[in-house]
């Protein structure tokens, strides 16, 4: 990509812009938003979202100190001047407070209740535990659970962070399967069996182990690996305990993944019986990952049940529901936010997740009328909130249906020696590499 040239920059047309860490990312939003008033919009026209209020806050001053620079340079200029008595109102803030006026302001245009408590997603903890005392304390899966060692305080905990970043529409959890030994499912029975086990012997009470165990016995002779017999990966796995491995892998380089004979289909077993028995990444470890995939949709439609009853909703909700109105076949709201704003800039772009790009998407990039614009900024190296939702794939995306890109690639606050280990770190990738100041 070309460097970012104010000079150059035309207003007509959609953006993004790569910016590493101190190429003057910010000084790039001032000069822009100088250069579109100038062009004859008003600043309560240009919608620019940054990732903290903080930084909104310090974007707001650094733009009205910019605009009193080019008042000096265009003295008697109206449309500078105006800026200058608009600056404390502007629409300069976080994604959260766009939509929390946006539902204030089109309640009826975007199908939102005029009037909602706000809440933090925190709240479903009481809920949580409703349901764990309620309902899911006589499911056989967190029956299971609890007997393998899972604490119930625990995995509130997981599902409490856990839906504060939970999109239905954009996040795809992975499908219902079973624990299984040898390609085979294992009943809860027996996966409490093996949880409960404390050696060999309460071993040899899982059907699935047993089995294996009498075709090993029965062909002793037979090589488990190069070196080692069935009878010397037997005679490793009787001295078994529990937090120790069922046998060395190293002794034991075993790995079958077609079997072709019952000989190997037991080995399969053994193996898949060694990961079961895994201290950190074994059955407890499985049950945990399968109750929070089987419950986390399970919690989110009561949750949207009860803040539909008692009228509340949180600062996602608020974006969930711009989105959905939004994505309406002639959206009463995307007419009127065309109506509010011609251009859109968006700060901190790499932490913006699926739904908040479609809302920016519909309002300004598929405008498709030569009247509304969007420039999003942004460094995927610095995306750190994948827990929060951000996805770099939504970066990816949202670039190449923007099209024009630019770079900033000068760093002007790092020293050579820094500059130059971090673009060899990023030396396969010419986009990200860096120039000295």
């Amino acid at each position: 990509m070309d460097n970012f040239s104010i000079d150059e920059f035309k207003e007509e047309e959609n953006l993004f812009i790569a910016a590493s860490a101190g190429t003057g990312k910010t000084y790039t939003i001032q000069q822009v938003v100088a250069r579109l008033v100038l062009s004859g919009l008003s600043l309560d026209q240009i919608l620019i979202v940054t990732y903290t209020e903080k930084a909104a806050g310090e974007l707001k001053d650094r733009i009205r100190k910019k605009i009193e620079e080019e008042s000096l340079k265009f003295p008697g200029n109206a449309m500078l001047q105006q800026a200058l008595r608009d600056i404390h109102s502007a629409p300069i803030g976080t994604i959260h407070s766009f939509c929390e006026k946006v539902s204030a302001e089109f309640a009826y245009e975007a199908s939102v209740p005029f009037e909602q408590e706000m809440i933090d997603e925190s709240a479903v903890e009481d809920l949580i535990q409703k349901l764990i005392r309620d309902n899911w304390i006589h499911d056989e899966l967190f029956i299971t659970f609890l007997k393998s060692g899972g604490n119930a305080k625990n995995f509130s905990e997981l599902l409490k962070s856990a839906i504060q970043t939970y999109i239905p529409e954009t996040i795809v959890l992975p499908p219902d399967s079973d624990i299984t030994a040898g390609g085979a499912p294992l009943a809860y029975s027996e996966l409490s069996k093996i949880s409960e086990a404390k050696d060999y012997d309460d071993l040899l009470l899982v059907d699935f182990f047993a089995a294996s165990v009498h075709i090993l016995e029965d062909n002793a002779d037979l090589h488990a690996t190069k070196s080692k017999t069935a009878k010397d990966l037997l005679n490793t796995i009787k001295e078994w305990h529990k937090g120790n491995a069922l046998y060395n892998g190293n002794t034991f380089r075993i790995n079958i993944d077609n079997p072709q004979n019952y000989f190997e289909a037991a080995l399969k077993i053994i193996v898949d019986f060694k990961n079961l028995l895994d201290p950190k990444k074994g059955i407890n470890a499985l049950l945990s990952q399968k109750c929070l995939f089987t419950y986390i949709p399970r919690l989110y439609r009561e949750w949207e049940k009860e803040k539909h009853t008692k009228k509340i909703q949180s600062f996602n909700d608020m974006i969930r529901n711009v989105r959905n109105a939004v994505m309406v076949e002639n959206s009463p709201l995307v007419r009127a936010l065309r109506q509010k704003f011609r251009y859109a800039i968006i700060d901190e772009f790499q932490d913006t997740n699926a739904l908040q790009w479609d809302i920016f998407k519909k309002i300004f990039v598929e405008a498709d009328d030569g009247q509304h614009h969007i420039l999003v900024v942004g460094d995927p190296k610095q995306s750190i909130y994948s827990f929060q939702g951000a996805d770099l794939n939504v970066y990816e995306k949202a670039i190449s249906e923007i099209g024009h890109g630019k770079a900033l690639a000068t760093n002007w606050r790092s020293s050579n020696v820094m500059i130059e280990a971090c673009n060899t770190l990023f030396e396969t990738s010419p986009h990200f590499h860096l120039n000295f100041t």
